[in-house]
C-alpha cells in the first residue's frame, strides 16, 4: 500500500487574480488525502497552492510514571515483581516501582 499523506491550500500561496476562484475551491475542500507521489505532483502542478500536511510527531515512548493511569502502573507492578499483598495508595505504587527501576543497573561492554 502506497504512503499517504494529506494535501491542504498552502496559507503562503498569493493567487493572482485568474487563481483566486480555484485558490478558494481548494481551500474550502479542505485537506484530501492521497498517495504520496500523487501529493507531489499536485503540489508541483498547482504552481503552488497545494502543500503536503506535516505528520503529527510520533507519541513518545519515554512516559512519567504520573501520567500513567492505574492499569498501567498495576502492570508494571507486576513486571518488577513489586509485593502487592495490601492496597497501596497511588504515590506508594509509584516510589515502590521507582525503587525496583533504581535497583537495576545497566554496564557498558
Amino acid at each position: 500500500m502506497p504512503m499517504m499523506v494529506k494535501i491542504v491550500a498552502n496559507p503562503a500561496f498569493k493567487p493572482t487574480a485568474e487563481q483566486r476562484a480555484v485558490f478558494a475551491e481548494i481551500k474550502t475542500k479542505g485537506a484530501v488525502e492521497v498517495s504520496y507521489q500523487v501529493a507531489l505532483d499536485n503540489v508541483l502542478l498547482s504552481g503552488g497552492m497545494y502543500k503536503i500536511e506535516e505528520a503529527a510527531p510520533p507519541p513518545s515512548t519515554v512516559r512519567n510514571l504520573e501520567d500513567m493511569d492505574t492499569q498501567e502502573l498495576k502492570l508494571m507492578m507486576l513486571q518488577l515483581g513489586v509485593a502487592t499483598e495490601k492496597q497501596m495508595k497511588r504515590d506508594e505504587v509509584i516510589k515502590m516501582i521507582r525503587i525496583k527501576l533504581d535497583q537495576v543497573e545497566i554496564t557498558d561492554e
